[in-house]
């Protein structure tokens, strides 16, 4: 895929996840299968660090979510926190953000 697509595509999944929850909590509380859902499909669009950051972030702001999809949320939190804003981070450090990221997956995909 060319950069300036996956840019694009990147760029246009922040905004639509943005969106997609902001409108949410103004129309109505959506029941938790659904926001579990809602997640889900977001998370298997993501293919940045950056991008699994911010998903995660806002999973733990969302104050709807169940405390098992808070706690993997918080696990890929912690192990990107320190190097987010690094230009370069340890491959295996990256390794283990991306296990965790998937464990946040399937927990959601349940």
């Amino acid at each position: 895929m060319p950069n300036y697509v996956r840019h694009a595509t990147i760029g246009y999944l922040e905004q639509a996840t943005t969106l997609m929850f902001s409108k949410r909590n103004e129309e109505q509380k959506m029941d938790q299968p659904s926001i579990h859902s809602a997640w889900f499909s977001v998370a298997l669009e993501i293919v940045s660090y950056r991008q699994m950051y911010k998903l995660s972030e806002q999973i733990i702001d969302d104050g709807s979510v169940s405390s098992e999809v808070r706690k993997a949320a918080c696990r890929v939190i912690s192990e990107l926190r320190p190097v987010i804003d690094q230009p370069i981070a340890p491959a295996k450090k990256l390794s283990r953000a991306r296990r965790k990221f998937q464990a946040l997956t399937a927990v959601l995909g349940r």
